[in-house]
């Protein structure tokens, strides 16, 4: 139901950073009924960089994060506060920006009619 609020939008938005892939190929697929192109309409943006996204059309564009060393930190922060361990912790893990097809270059405002 969001999605649909945010499709209606379109006209004014130019990209969609979604919470993870697998919500972004969602939003592809919508957006691709709807009869909206990626990227050329709207930039979709996933975050995870889960292994199939490099193979939906277009590619998606993700952030990666790194699953398995996030795994392994929430086991640890599990086995710490079973043992009682009740401190907050703020964890960073490295991401980057893996480029693919679904984003491209904002598109601008249509143009100012001649004086």
């Amino acid at each position: 139901m969001r999605l649909r609020r945010f499709s209606a939008g379109i006209p004014r938005s130019t990209a969609l950073f979604a919470g993870n892939d697998k919500m972004a190929i969602g939003a592809m697929n919508h957006l691709h009924r709807r009869g909206v192109r990626v990227p050329a309409d709207i930039s979709v943006i996933g975050f995870d960089d889960m292994r199939q996204s490099a193979f939906v059309l277009p590619s998606l564009t993700t952030v990666h994060l790194p699953l398995y060393e996030a795994g392994v930190m929430a086991c640890e922060r599990l086995i710490e506060r079973i043992h009682g361990k009740i401190d907050r912790v703020a964890e960073v893990l490295p991401t980057h920006l893996v480029l693919r097809e679904s984003t491209g270059l904002a598109r601008t405002s249509e143009p100012a009619s001649p004086t």
